[in-house]
């Protein structure tokens, strides 16, 4: 007969147990890279209730901001660490095409080969401090995160 958990709730409102994995003391196995640190709860030997309450975490984890951005995703009001310091964007144009990558598969259907061209363009990136450059749209760069930037926990916890 199995015995119910008590349950508690974590600093964000989600219902947590004791990690599923480890029991609760935040160890599991050895290995070389993170030493007996347990993956199911990544040591806290807490984790959040399975079934809706894990999807509800899942997706609250996902709308975190990234703390790095690329060109073709930075919109102005961005701040981003340029040269050492932060600057905001001022501005980010979408520009001439710099080159194509392509991709081929088979269509087993009709057993021929497709050949699909992607275009990558430049991006011209102004900011605050007067830098005006243009750069490729892979180029990243780490983002100043603020707290209106995160998402309301109670949008993810309600009916939980």
């Amino acid at each position: 007969m199995a015995t119910l958990q008590e349950t508690r709730i974590n600093s964000h409102g989600f219902p947590v147990i004791d990690c599923y994995r480890c029991k609760g003391s935040g160890t599991y196995s050895f290995n070389q890279v993170d030493g007996n640190k347990c993956y199911g709860c990544n040591g806290s030997g807490l984790a959040v209730r399975r079934g809706k309450a894990a999807k509800a975490w899942k997706e609250f984890l996902e709308a975190q901001p990234s703390k790095h951005i690329t060109v073709q995703h930075m919109t102005p009001g961005d701040v981003i660490a340029w040269d050492k310091r932060w600057v905001t964007v001022v501005s980010v144009e979408q520009g001439n095409i710099s080159g194509h990558s392509e991709t081929s598969y088979r269509d087993r259907s009709t057993d021929q080969t497709i050949t699909e061209r992607t275009p990558h363009y430049n991006y011209r990136l102004i900011l605050s401090d007067g830098t005006d450059r243009t750069l490729g749209e892979g180029s990243q760069y780490r983002r100043k995160i603020t707290a209106t930037m995160y998402p309301d926990p109670a949008d993810y916890t309600a009916g939980l």
